[in-house]
């Protein structure tokens, strides 16, 4: 009677080894494709990360072409001289000989020449809008700017000789209207020239040549007028803009 329920017994024992055996080798095949994925993985983020090492100095190396091929455009430098030389004459010329001129030459008084830059800046307010109309709608801004920085070289002569307080006035408002007149076509004939890439970086070269003629131009222009006088040190500035026009 012992014997079929040690036979049973036996069966059952097997069983469960057949079970055990089953478990640890689906629980081994399981840990072998855990490995197989992380090792995948770590294989596909390894060449995403040097894909996309390879993209960035891909870039950077556009960049720095963008970047040559600008600074070795002879539009962009040519304009970037005329905006140095437009700030040069504005910090130099405007702020400090016109009102010495002002008043030494034609009896302008302080209230006075407060009203003269305040008709100057009412006159280049006004041609703003106009000013940027045709820098859109001619066919090149070089057709803006060259008329703009000759006549505004021609304002800028005929304050600093004239005797007439008349012509006088007459030409500080020319002075700021041939200004109006350029509006924001040599900064945007900047953006014209410069690759796509580098954009960025030409406004900003274009506008930090503007900042060296601000620092520069009433230094220099005031020694000019020390060793001289202010009319002589304007007609110099009228000489530089028409200069840096062409």
């Amino acid at each position: 009677e012992t014997l079929p329920s040690a036979r049973a017994s036996d069966e059952v024992v097997s069983d469960v080894a057949s079970v055990g055996r089953t478990v640890g080798a689906a629980t081994a095949a399981g840990a072998s494709t855990s490995d197989h994925v992380d090792a995948t993985s770590d294989s596909l983020s390894d060449t995403l990360s040097d894909e996309d090492e390879r993209e960035r100095e891909r870039e950077r190396e556009d960049d720095a072409a963008a970047v040559k091929t600008l600074l070795s455009s002879k539009d962009f430098l040519a304009v970037s001289g005329l905006n140095a030389a437009l700030f040069f004459s504005g910090a130099g010329g405007r702020a400090t000989l016109l009102p010495l001129v002002a008043a030494t030459e034609h009896g302008y008084t302080p209230h006075g020449v407060g009203l003269m830059f305040a008709a100057m800046a009412a006159t280049q307010l006004a041609g703003v809008a106009p000013a940027a109309y045709l820098a859109d709608k001619t066919p090149s801004r070089a057709a803006v700017i060259l008329p703009g920085v000759l006549a505004s070289s021609a304002a800028v002569a005929a304050v600093a000789t004239t005797k007439d307080a008349n012509v006088f006035a007459a030409a500080c408002v020319a002075w700021a209207a041939s200004h109006a007149l350029m509006g924001p076509a040599p900064a945007a004939f900047a953006a014209d020239v410069a690759p796509k890439r580098a954009r960025g970086t030409a406004i900003g070269a274009f506008r930090s040549c503007g900042d060296v003629g601000l620092m520069i131009g009433p230094v220099a222009l005031g020694a000019i007028a020390d060793a001289s006088d202010a009319g002589v040190a304007l007609a110099v500035n009228a000489v530089g803009l028409a200069a840096a026009g062409v």
